[in-house]
């Protein structure tokens, strides 16, 4: 059967609910055959939690804001610089954040801060912004001294995305498939299945023949796919259970 989100009953296309009017019969499994996800969800935004920070210059905390989208290592630096700007009183061009030049050296994947003070500025991260900067939760300190940041900025944060669905209840965490992702911004994410029976799950029957299906990332948040709609198509079979019967004589057999 086919699930399109653009059918859905309620919800949004990240997370909805379908009518999936299926015949009677004496299924007992399930398993995700295809899917065609766009990849349209941003790296940073507000629904997932991972866009802000706090800045302490001299005594004075600020939250500073970055904008929903996604951004790669030179876009960040620009929007960085511009909201630290906005705040700082150490005047002009007051910060200096770079990068490993690959034309002319190794390629360290870290950011550098430093400004044109010896007053000490610190940064405190307390969500997944600091994964994808490359920073650790908590404080990072820098002043004219230069300091690079302890770990690798990731702007792939979503490497794998998780299709949860009712018809997988017992399942874990309702996993209906696990599927990995290395598309560009703007791409297709396609999924085809390779093995039926290592991933099919447990099928859950229910009365209306109504259920939920969503796209989360390995932390459980729903990915926000910002109205754009995908599709898939699950296969329901019955499991053959000629090895259970074989098993079972070959007991009784020994039994006896």
């Amino acid at each position: 059967m086919y699930v399109d989100s653009s059918n859905r009953i309620s919800g949004t296309s990240s997370n909805f609910t379908v009518g999936l009017t299926l015949p009677q019969n004496e299924w007992d499994s399930v398993a995700l055959m295809q899917a065609s996800i766009p990849k349209s969800w941003y790296l940073i935004s507000a629904g997932r939690g991972n866009n802000t920070f706090d800045y302490k210059e001299g005594g004075a905390f600020t939250t500073l804001t970055v904008p929903d989208g996604s951004y790669n290592k030179v876009s960040m630096v620009v929007v960085l610089k511009a909201l630290l700007q906005s705040v700082t009183g150490f005047g002009p061009n007051a910060f200096t954040i770079s990068y490993s030049n690959n034309q002319v050296e190794a390629d360290t994947f870290k950011y550098t801060f430093s400004s044109n003070s010896v007053t000490t500025s610190t940064l405190f991260f307390y969500n997944g912004l600091a994964d994808i900067l490359g920073f650790n939760r908590g404080e990072f300190t820098f002043s004219s001294i230069p300091q690079r940041t302890p770990n690798v900025y990731n702007f792939a944060s979503i490497t794998r995305l998780f299709i949860k669905s009712s018809l997988a209840n017992y399942a874990d965490r309702q996993i209906l498939q696990e599927v990995f992702q290395s598309i560009p911004d703007q791409g297709f994410v396609y999924y085809n299945q390779y093995d039926v029976l290592s991933n099919a799950k447990l099928f859950t029957e229910n009365n209306d023949d109504f259920f939920t299906f969503s796209i989360q990332d390995r932390f459980g948040n729903v990915v926000d796919m910002n109205g754009v709609d995908w599709v898939a198509s699950v296969l329901f079979f019955k499991k053959d259970d000629t090895s259970e019967f074989i098993k079972n004589d070959i007991i009784v057999r020994h039994l006896q």
